[in-house]
């Protein structure tokens, strides 16, 4: 069957002739009644499915002719609408001939029952006549006018109502909603009513460009930018958005966002219709926000769930010397130690599940190819996949530690050895001694003893070990002579005198002949200490660690001390004579292993380099004034010279603030006596210094810290100390104030004796100072 669908909406067209197709019919298309009528005149359809209102000709109009044509008068005609829905319009309908009227909407299978049964009953009633309805027209032309003018009465009321709300949603909306031509001077057929908020100019002032064009107001560097991106998006018939500034009529600077698209009326013109509001004050947050971004010291980010950075600030390329495009092109994973990429990996899905990560610890890799240690605080955004961090570069301070735990290995070694010394008089159970300690109390993998024999090959014969493989020492075959055999480091050590460190043996030329062998065992770097006496160098003392560059500066001294001991300890066990010189040795190597310490405490903090000393030179005074025994004098001298080693802990950038301390900063600060306590109390002193360092911050009346101690149970030691460091303190500069003066820690002392200091001491250190028998050196 030909069905033939009148209706100038193309989309409903497209639906019926869908409908129709599909069961069968052949279809045609018209886009009004004119159109249709001449089409119905050459296809002669069997049905005519035709819409009630459409232009040029109306469905009534076109049901009129074609039951008045003789030759399709026998046309079954259908009507369906959901604006004529009245019964006088199925009236109407049915008078002219239609064989249904529709009401839409309505199910598609309920639309073709009704089809169905129209043309069922065209095939079912005889070919008769047109119909006679000339006599009707005149009245049904009339009933048909009365009832397009009602109709559109309706719509001009509906399109006013539309229009009124229209007016007010755009008078609402916090932008300009415009129409315009597709030129350089956006010349305006429409502009509403926020025109003038966001340009200053009246509506009527840029329509048709009247006295202003809305393109003059653009900023000039923008222009040909956004011109670009339209005609760009006009081509490719998508909708175009962009950000601008325009210059306000009060000739203030705004910036702008607009969206919109390119249309073509009928005519066949370009125009361009969209939406403009100011954005100023988001751009300026934004740049606020961003300043603070680009000044941090910190390293800020912006990143996606999915692995890469979406934004970094400068300090990024400052701290690890990538660019940011380079940072922007790769996975953050490849800048991360692949020893850290699992547990990084594990944070990143624990953030994008939306847990709030803190004090997490990884490494970067800097352009030069070595790594920083930074650590994160991180919280996630998940509804919009993005992950927010901070980090900060803390590789100083994980070095400080790992440089704090080597030389507490080395001081261990070196205290637990001294022990030994005092302890055994026995040369090999010494030596084996010494080598056990190096393992067990300094940490480090394995240790042994050669001597130097005068024999035909100058042999260096191993005496003593202790972590060493069996077979390890055999298969050496060292010598101490100028020969292949004795130019490894400890042929070299016994030869030159002189310490000998292979950082990485793996790289070291000195270790070519022996560091597959060693490479077997896991040894990775080592020391050689030569044993000396006064006459000759006759044994070595070698110790292997398991990290590349492992021994520091600081540690080979401490080292070198324990070897130049054991060998002076050697020696006097050998000469019985010579062990009263060696108990001296003993006591030096004490303080200068104290000394080494407060260095290393004070290089950190250079507004209180020297303080430790200071302190030590008053608290000895104090402590002689008040008729101590020289031997107290010299432990309270020693313990007050390493009192702030705790400080190692607490970062650089908290010793060296100035300004006041947060309560969360200074809780941190007063750990300092508890980290001190820990680092030295294991080392063997004749005196109590860990605990002088434990409790020189307590005060009588239980107010001090950490332990809150009061009274008897603070040592005499450490409330001298409390005296001598609040009086150095406060006459020393600071980055949060000047100095005091003497003057000033005296009336502090004074005006807290016997409540927070011991009556004793504070008399004994004004004597001192008001006599002049005391000054800082």
């Amino acid at each position: 069957m030909k069905v033939l669908i009148a209706d100038d909406q193309a989309d409903a067209r497209m639906l019926l002739h869908d409908l129709l197709e599909s069961r069968g019919h052949e279809v045609l298309q018209a886009e009004d009644g004119e159109a249709a009528l001449g089409m119905a005149r050459r296809e002669h359809p069997d049905l005519v499915i035709s819409d009630v209102l459409m232009p040029r000709m109306d469905g009534y109009e076109l049901c009129r002719h074609i039951k008045t044509d003789p030759e399709l008068s026998r046309t079954a005609f259908v009507f369906y609408s959901a604006t004529f829905v009245e019964p006088a319009d199925e009236r109407l309908a049915r008078e002219l001939g239609a064989s249904r009227f529709i009401r839409l909407p309505i199910e598609p299978d309920d639309f073709m029952a009704i089809i169905d049964s129209v043309m069922d009953e065209w095939r079912s009633v005889p070919q008769s006549p047109p119909a006679q309805i000339s006599g009707l027209v005149t009245e049904l032309q009339l009933r048909h006018d009365r009832r397009l003018s009602d109709k559109l009465l309706q719509k001009y009321q509906e399109l006013e109502t539309l229009q009124h709300s229209l007016t007010t949603l755009l008078g609402n909306l916090p932008g300009m909603v415009y129409r315009c031509r597709n030129d350089t001077d956006w010349t305006m057929e429409f502009v509403s009513e926020r025109c003038q908020a966001l340009t200053g100019y009246p509506p009527e002032s840029l329509l048709g460009n009247r006295d202003v064009a809305y393109g003059g107001l653009i900023h000039p560097d923008d222009r040909e930018r956004i011109w670009r991106e339209v005609q760009s998006a006009r081509e490719a018939g998508s909708p175009f958005q962009f950000e601008y500034r325009i210059r306000h009529r009060d000739g203030a600077l705004r910036w702008v966002w607009e969206q919109g698209r390119c249309i073509r009326p009928g005519d066949g013109s370009a125009l361009l219709e969209g939406y403009v509001t100011d954005i100023t004050a988001q751009r300026r947050a934004e740049a606020e926000r961003n300043r603070f971004f680009e000044l941090s010291i910190d390293l800020l980010c912006i990143a996606g769930t999915d692995g890469h950075f979406r934004q970094l600030n400068p300090a990024w390329s400052r701290i690890l010397g990538w660019s940011e495009g380079e940072l922007l092109a790769r996975p953050w994973l490849d800048f991360v130690h692949p020893e850290d990429r699992e547990a990084t990996e594990r944070v990143r899905v624990d953030l994008a599940d939306g847990r709030e990560i803190f004090s997490f610890e990884n490494r970067y890799r800097h352009r030069d190819g070595g790594y920083r240690w930074l650590s994160w605080n991180s919280m996630p955004l998940p509804e919009e996949g993005l992950l927010f961090g901070v980090a900060r570069d803390v590789t100083e301070r994980i070095e400080s530690e790992r440089q704090l735990k080597r030389l507490n290995r080395a001081l261990h070694t070196l205290s637990a050895g001294n022990r030994a010394l005092v302890h055994f008089s026995d040369e090999t159970l010494l030596l084996n001694e010494m080598c056990r300690v190096a393992v067990k109390e300094g940490g480090y993998l394995i240790a042994w003893v050669g001597y130097a024999m005068e024999d035909e090959g100058k042999s260096i014969r191993p005496i003593a070990q202790y972590g060493v493989y069996d077979d390890y020492l055999d298969e050496l075959h060292l010598s101490w002579a100028d020969n292949e055999d004795g130019r490894g480091p400890a042929g070299r050590a016994i030869r030159e005198r002189e310490t000998q460190v292979v950082q990485d043996i793996q790289t070291d030329p000195a270790m070519a002949r022996w560091r597959e062998h060693a490479a077997s065992h896991g040894y990775v770097s080592l020391i050689a200490l030569p044993l000396s006496s006064k006459a000759r160098t006759f044994g070595v003392l070698i110790i292997y660690g398991t990290e590349a560059g492992m021994f520091l500066p600081e540690e080979v001294l401490m080292l070198e001390e324990l070897a130049d001991d054991l060998a002076y300890g050697i020696t006097s066990n050998r000469t019985q004579a010579e062990k009263i010189e060696a108990e001296t040795r003993l006591q030096e190597s004490l303080v200068q292993t104290i000394q080494a310490i407060a260095m290393t405490v004070e290089k950190r903090d250079p507004y209180t380099a020297g303080h430790q000393n200071r302190v030590a030179q008053l608290a000895a005074a104090i402590a002689a004034e008040m008729q101590l025994p020289e031997i107290q004098v010299n432990g309270i001298r020693l313990g007050a010279m390493i009192h702030d080693i705790g400080k190692i802990y607490v970062p650089s950038e908290i010793l060296n603030r100035p300004g006041r301390l947060s309560p969360h900063e200074f809780e941190i600060i007063k750990t300092h006596p508890d980290v001190g306590y820990d680092i030295i109390k294991d080392a063997r002193f004749p005196w109590p210094i860990a605990q002088m360092i434990h409790q020189h911050h307590e005060r009588l009346d239980g107010s001090g810290y950490p332990q809150g101690l009061k009274g008897d149970e603070i040592l005499l030691e450490a409330k001298i100390m409390a005296v001598a460091d609040v009086v150095e303190a406060i006459t020393a500069h600071r980055p949060y104030r000047p100095a005091m003066g003497l003057d000033k820690a005296l009336e502090e002392i004074s005006a807290k004796r016997g409540t927070g200091f011991m009556p004793e001491a504070v008399d004994a250190c004004v004597r001192l100072v008001r006599e002049g028998r005391f000054t800082f050196s």
